[in-house]
């Protein structure tokens, strides 16, 4: 069993390998790698940094306590239930926030840098290029996650387990209502707020200092930590690394189309074909 396993990891490392070499080398022909002179025009001081995730620590301990007690007094059968809507709303909650500080509080300027400032037909054509670039970003993420999963393998002896998103979306299976609206929290709003923070707020300030290249790696380093699960140990350490390369992309996009829709259009589509591959798995038993 364990030869047929050690074969069947280097037959997907191998072929995901080719895959991504080829669709890398299709990109570099047709430019894609290519950046503009001028990156984007949004000027962020560190106050507005500060308060964005300031934002978004204040709304996280608000809703903190009460998933704490869920998770003491709730019986096993209805924690997922409550669990599962109190997420819901910690989300959405956290989404209106920053739609707030965002288009109250912060210069339209900055919106118009985040946003608007290609028009409606460059927006579009974003959205597009973040959609399609899910096909060269997807096998680098997979084969990085196979060979660090590996690594942490047989260095800390990690079993492979699964991340506590996907178990808790898996879970949620069993409600049909909550499943529903946690697809669809996950696949359009989760994107929106990661963006908006990671690489609106953070990579757009950090690059006034690290300069763009700089900028994108510490923004991918910092947003793939703080996907860290205490409760997975050594078995994070396959997460953060796919987590890394997949920011790495979702920052490269920002500074070439310079407008968030289009690491949001890839993170929307990388997100939506995980929920896709783990339904799959669930019908055919996989």
């Amino acid at each position: 069993m364990e030869t047929w396993s050690q074969r069947h990891l280097v037959i997907s490392v191998t072929l995901f390998f080719v895959l991504a070499i080829a669709m890398t080398a299709m990109a570099f022909r047709y430019r894609y790698f290519s950046l503009p002179e001028r990156s984007t025009t949004a000027k962020i001081s560190w106050k507005q940094v500060v308060g964005a995730f300031g934002t978004y620590l204040l709304i996280t301990l608000l809703f903190y306590p009460i998933m704490i007690l869920l998770s003491q007094h709730a019986s096993t059968v209805f924690k997922v239930y409550y669990d599962g809507w109190v997420q819901l709303a910690y989300t959405v909650a956290l989404f209106l926030a920053l739609m707030w500080y965002l288009f109250r509080i912060c210069t339209k300027d900055i919106i118009e840098a985040f946003f608007g400032h290609l028009g409606l037909k460059g927006q579009l054509r974003s959205v597009g290029l973040g959609v399609l670039t899910w096909v060269l970003a997807y096998p680098w993420v997979f084969v990085v996650n196979l060979i660090s999963d590996r690594i942490a393998h047989s260095i800390w002896g990690a079993t492979e387990q699964e991340q506590t998103a996907v178990r808790h979306l898996k879970d949620t299976q069993a409600h049909p209502s909550l499943y529903f609206w946690t697809v669809m929290i996950v696949v359009f709003v989760v994107p929106v707020i990661e963006e908006l923070l990671f690489r609106g707020f953070l990579q757009s300030w950090l690059r006034k200092f690290l300069g763009r290249i700089g900028a994108l790696v510490v923004t991918a380093w910092i947003f793939s930590s703080v996907h860290y699960a205490p409760s997975q140990k050594s078995a994070n350490f396959p997460l953060l690394c796919s987590l890394f390369v997949l920011s790495l992309f979702l920052g490269f996009l920002y500074e070439r189309q310079r407008t968030l829709w289009a690491p949001i259009a890839l993170h929307a589509t990388f997100n939506a074909s995980t929920v896709l591959l783990l339904k799959m798995s669930s019908v055919f038993g996989v």
